[in-house]
């Protein structure tokens, strides 16, 4: 409906940062680089569900009318729309999720280490020149790690501040995964080969371990 009276929706990408010039906002870019020109910015970042009218209904209220699977709020009523919080497995904690993938090719040791495991956390504290970042960086590097630095702080202090860290949320349908690279991008998750390979496997729980020390 939107696109028949002449709106252009842009999906799958998230807002970089706002571009201002005298105080005022000039231009939007976009997290794979496009820049759209605005007269005016309107920020949507979601809708508070309004259940104070409901308090004494005896129904569950916590982030909207707590609903099942098929929105029934309690025997012969139902709850739909932007108010009913309805169960599902995916989001059965109560929050969304979101997925990224650090893809940056690590250059130290001589590119031995690549996108290893704990990489985020000197990118993302900036501590280049300790713990794993001399080994995993290099000092001669530095220049594209401060942009991925820049690109994961801008992410995290969001998701902290509002919830949102740019992206779209996780759905099972698209996956989009934030990459967090030189060229950052949203794509559809990059490692749906190895997800079709296990998504059947059962894994056996762990053991606990005993709470009685042995000798």
């Amino acid at each position: 409906m939107h696109s028949d009276h002449g709106v252009a929706l842009r999906m799958g990408v998230g807002v970089a940062r706002f571009v201002e010039s005298a105080g005022r906002v000039v231009a939007v870019e976009l997290a794979d680089g496009t820049r759209l020109d605005a007269d005016l910015v309107v920020v949507a970042v979601g809708s508070t569900p309004t259940t104070g009218w409901l308090s004494d209904s005896r129904l569950r209220l916590g982030n909207g009318v707590e609903c099942d699977a098929g929105c029934r709020a309690a025997p012969g009523i139902y709850a739909a729309g932007d108010v009913a919080s309805w169960y599902n497995r995916h989001f059965g904690g109560g929050g969304r999720a979101y997925l990224y993938e650090l893809a940056w090719q690590s250059p130290g040791q001589g590119g031995l280490l690549r996108a290893c495991h704990g990489l985020d956390g000197p990118l993302l504290f900036g501590t280049y020149d300790a713990h794993l970042g001399p080994v995993a960086i290099g000092p001669e590097h530095t220049a594209e790690a401060r942009e991925l630095t820049s690109q994961i702080r801008t992410a995290w202090t969001s998701f902290a501040a509002s919830g949102d860290p740019g992206w779209p949320a996780y759905d099972p349908e698209q996956r989009l995964t934030r990459i967090f690279d030189t060229e950052p991008s949203v794509t559809t998750y990059p490692e749906e080969t190895s997800r079709r390979l296990w998504q059947n496997h059962t894994f056996e729980a762990m053991p606990l371990l005993s709470a009685t020390p042995t000798a």
